[in-house]
C-alpha cells in the first residue's frame, strides 16, 4: 500500500496553528437569578497577568420586580478572591451613582432585594433599565497577576 502524501496534513496545521493561538481560555461565569430564572454570562472585561482586555461581549437582560430577591452566584474561582455588586440607580436630578447592593465578600453566593424607589424616593418605573455589575476587587493571592474583571447585568423593572 502505497504512503499517502502529508501535505494535506501539513497545511491544515500550519493554518490551524495561529487560529488555536489566538484562542483564550473563557472567563469564569457569573450567574444571576431573578424570578425563578438564571442568566449565566463571562466577563465584559477581565485582567490576567496585570493584562486587561475588554471582551465586548453581550450583556444579559434580566426582568426583575421591584422588591424582589435576586441573587447572584459566582464562581468559585472569583469567590477565592473578593468581590462585590453594585447596580447604577438614579437619584437627585436624574443623576445616577452606583449603590453597593452586597458587601465585598469572598462566598459564592449572594442575595439582594431590587430596589422599590429611586434614592430620592421616586417608585421605580416600569421598563425602566439598570445596570448590575459583580467586580472582582482582589484576586485570589492579592499579587498584582492575579485574574480580576467585571461581569455585567442589565436589570430591567417589570410591571
Amino acid at each position: 500500500m502505497p504512503a499517502r502524501p502529508r501535505t494535506p496534513l501539513v497545511v491544515a496545521l500550519a493554518v490551524a496553528a495561529p487560529v488555536l493561538a489566538a484562542c483564550q481560555r473563557p472567563t469564569p461565569l457569573v450567574t444571576l437569578v431573578a424570578d425563578g430564572q438564571s442568566y449565566d454570562t463571562q466577563a465584559t472585561a477581565f485582567t490576567t497577568n496585570g493584562k486587561e482586555r475588554d471582551l465586548g461581549r453581550r450583556v444579559p437582560v434580566v426582568l426583575v420586580k421591584p422588591g424582589d430577591r435576586v441573587g447572584i452566584d459566582v464562581d468559585r474561582t472569583i469567590a477565592k478572591g473578593t468581590w462585590v455588586a453594585s447596580i447604577d440607580v438614579p437619584g437627585q436630578q436624574g443623576q445616577l451613582g452606583q449603590q453597593a447592593v452586597t458587601e465585598a465578600h469572598d462566598s459564592h453566593y449572594e442575595s439582594f432585594i431590587m430596589p422599590t424607589a429611586t434614592s430620592d424616593g421616586q417608585r421605580l418605573p416600569a421598563g425602566e433599565q439598570f445596570t448590575l455589575r459583580v467586580t472582582v476587587t482582589k484576586g485570589e493571592t492579592g499579587r498584582t497577576d492575579d485574574r480580576t474583571g467585571q461581569w455585567v447585568f442589565r436589570l430591567k423593572v417589570a410591571a
